[in-house]
């Protein structure tokens, strides 16, 4: 039995019914559902791994990870588990180490994912009271490459995930939260909504005649957008800018010239 199999190990046991469940830390690394009862068959068929206790912040009794394995122990019978208690000082601690043990996962739910991202741009960095917003978030050109690699992703997708976050509708965020659709789909539907929100451009004017100054506008406003979409980490970002700035630079002395 699954029961006879965990009742002793390396880490001490604790009663399973003692520990406690926080929905914010369980719903950052939420396993898919494939994954889930893959799990579920192994323990079944070669008991719990006792080296792999699960790890609960000390003092508080709060499931730090583990949680699915937790839930599947308690099904089957079980009423004891290892654990390694571990101190942390506050819960925002709590949350970095658990986006930290995602860069060694491949199998979480595509919701998990986007929550992760969402809150490793939201983490509160030590050492700052005040400032919810991590260091990531602060300087997303030099951070993408690093907040990917924590969580074992791609730039590409923390790029429309932020973009998802800055842009998007509420109904379009939540959905891509609770895993509906994924992080690319969300950025799709974003960029297609924002697209159609910006106002048409103005008629095309006749030879010879002035142009209105929306029609100035309405173009310089779209440059800025398309600019902006260049990182900071954009290898050939400054030589992007100076290619602009030298055109800018060249219309300005050729209508200082017609004056």
């Amino acid at each position: 039995m699954v029961t006879e199999r965990v009742a002793c190990g390396v880490f001490p046991n604790r009663e399973i019914d003692s520990l406690v469940i926080d929905p914010e830390f369980a719903a950052v690394l939420e396993q898919d559902a494939d994954a889930v009862e893959k799990l579920r068959e192994r323990i079944k068929r070669n008991g719990y791994d006792l080296a792999d206790p699960v790890i609960v912040w000390k003092g508080h009794d709060v499931i730090v990870d583990g949680h699915t394995r937790v839930r599947i122990l308690g099904d089957l019978g079980v009423e004891q588990v290892p654990v390694n208690e571990r101190e942390y000082a506050t819960r925002d601690d709590v949350l970095r180490d658990i986006i930290d043990m995602q860069a060694s996962r491949r199998n979480i739910s595509r919701a998990s994912l986007a929550r992760a991202i969402r809150l490793q741009d939201e983490r509160k960095p030590q050492g700052q009271r005040t400032d919810l917003a991590s260091n990531d978030a602060k300087s997303p050109g030099r951070s993408r490459q690093e907040t990917a690699r924590k969580l074992g992703t791609s730039p590409a997708t923390i790029d429309r995930h932020r973009y998802v976050q800055a842009h998007g509708d509420e109904e379009t965020k939540r959905r891509m939260d609770d895993g509906e659709i994924t992080v690319g789909a969300a950025w799709t539907q974003t960029r297609r909504r924002v697209a159609q929100e910006k106002p048409s451009p103005p008629p095309r004017r006749r030879r010879g005649e002035m142009p209105p100054e929306p029609m100035g506008m309405y173009h310089a406003n779209r440059a800025v957008d398309e600019l902006s979409c260049i990182g900071n980490d954009d290898k050939q970002r400054k030589q992007a800018f100076s290619h602009v700035m030298a055109w800018i630079q060249k219309r300005t002395e050729e209508n200082n010239g017609k004056a």
